[in-house]
């Protein structure tokens, strides 16, 4: 397990560089952005009928200071699937697994042991009426803006700024909820109106 107590970009960008292993690389940075991370002793399988996953599994979930739960899924697709051509696609597979009740959103490992790179991706999902129509109105993340490739063939400069910007986020004391994780995942930067929106939306149902 690495050691990430005095955490530099370099040093980040070449454990992002590895091949990929949960517990040698990942477990460790997950206790560095958040404080509620637990994982089940007996992993479920929630990807049993996929035909593009040889390997599907639920490892754990993270508690969000939002009250929100994020699962965590671990997904070995099939060798026939191209993970650095395949975003949307990959993304699918793991969206519907978000039900708003339980699990509101989702960090998810793409990975295939004959491909050198492997994909990781964040996913929520919020819900809401508008009070001015009444219409029941549904959002999710953008299947293209909240994914980053990692692995040997990729520089993983973005996705370590990133993640150490987290870092430094719930270091300062700050609460790392739904928001937070899309202002900081968001592969491009949020326009000013959507974000707006969506906290709008997403504060005033959880309010509700």
């Amino acid at each position: 397990m690495v050691n990430i107590d005095y955490m530099k970009e370099k040093d980040l960008k070449q454990i992002l560089q590895k091949d990929y292993n949960f517990n040698e690389n990942w477990k460790s940075i997950l206790s560095l952005l958040f404080n509620k991370v637990d994982y089940f002793s007996t992993p479920s399988n929630p990807f049993f009928e996929e035909d593009k996953v040889k390997s599907g599994k639920q490892i754990g979930t993270i508690k969000l200071d939002d009250n929100k739960s994020l699962a965590i899924f671990e997904v070995e697709v099939d060798d026939s699937i191209r993970i650095d051509q395949n975003r949307k696609g990959l993304r699918d597979i793991a969206a519907k697994h978000i039900d708003q009740n339980i699990t509101h959103g989702a960090l998810v490992f793409f990975y295939s042991e004959n491909q050198t790179d492997y994909r990781f991706s964040f996913i929520a999902k919020w819900s809401d009426i508008d009070l001015e129509t009444g219409e029941f109105i549904k959002g999710e993340t953008k299947p293209k803006r909240f994914t980053y490739l990692l692995g040997g063939n990729e520089s993983c400069t973005t996705a370590a700024q990133r993640i150490l910007e987290l870092a430094n986020k719930k270091e300062d004391g700050e609460n790392i909820g739904i928001n937070q994780l899309m202002d900081t995942f968001s592969v491009e930067p949020l326009k000013k109106d959507f974000f707006k929106s969506y906290k709008e939306h997403y504060n005033r149902f959880w309010q509700y």
